[in-house]
C-alpha cells in the first residue's frame, strides 16, 4: 500500500507484537507458566492510568517472574504450572512490592539532578522511569515531567506521564508548586 507508512504499525498490530514479545520474555523464565497466571501478572503489573485502564509495564512483570524463577528454584520446588500458580497467588503483594528500589533510585536520581551536565540528566531520567514502573508513585512521574518540560522534550512525553497520574494527585501537586513558589 503507498499510503502505507511506519507510525500505521501502531494500534492492535504492534500491540499484539508487544505483548507477544513480553509473553516470550516471560515464559523464558518460567516456560510452564499457564495463561490464568500470564494473565494475572500483566494485570497486576500494569501501570494504572488516570482513566482506569492499565499499560502493560513490561519491566515490573519481568522482574517478578524472574523472581519467581529464582525463589522457586532456590525452595527447590519445581517450576510447574500449578507450583508458578500457586506461589505467586501466596506472594503476590511480597512479589509486587518494589517500593523500596523505587525509592532509592528516586533519591540517587535527584542527587543526579543537583550535578550539571546532560549524562547526568540522562543518568536521572532513566532512575525516575525505573522508579516509576516499579512503584507507580505520582511523585515519580512528576518529577519526570518536570524533566522533560526543563530540557524541552516532546510535548507527547509531558503528556504520556500526566495520562499516568491521577487527576486529584495533578491538583494536589499544583497547590503545592503554587504554594512553594510564593515562599
Amino acid at each position: 500500500d503507498p499510503n502505507y507508512s511506519a507510525s500505521d504499525f501502531g494500534l492492535t498490530s504492534g500491540a499484539s507484537a508487544f505483548v507477544n514479545s513480553i509473553v516470550a520474555s516471560a515464559m523464558g523464565f518460567l516456560p510452564d507458566m499457564d495463561l490464568n497466571t500470564i494473565e494475572k501478572l500483566m494485570k497486576d503489573t500494569s501501570v494504572k492510568t488516570s482513566n482506569d485502564k492499565g499499560l502493560i509495564n513490561a519491566y515490573k512483570m519481568i522482574r517478578v517472574v524472574k523472581t519467581i524463577r529464582d525463589e522457586l528454584v532456590k525452595s527447590g520446588q519445581a517450576p510447574t504450572a500449578k507450583n508458578i500458580f500457586k506461589y505467586y497467588n501466596a506472594n503476590s503483594k511480597r512479589l509486587m512490592n518494589f517500593d523500596l528500589e523505587a525509592e532509592r533510585s528516586f533519591v540517587e536520581a535527584k542527587k543526579l539532578l543537583e550535578s550539571s551536565g546532560c549524562d547526568s540528566h540522562r543518568q536521572a531520567i532513566v532512575l525516575l522511569r525505573k522508579a516509576f514502573l516499579l512503584s507507580q508513585k505520582a511523585k515519580y512521574a512528576h518529577e519526570i515531567i518536570h524533566l522533560y518540560e526543563v530540557d524541552d522534550a516532546e510535548n507527547s512525553n509531558i503528556s504520556f506521564f500526566n495520562s499516568l497520574i491521577p487527576n486529584s494527585n495533578i491538583e494536589a501537586m499544583q497547590k503545592k508548586s503554587q504554594t512553594q513558589g510564593s515562599r
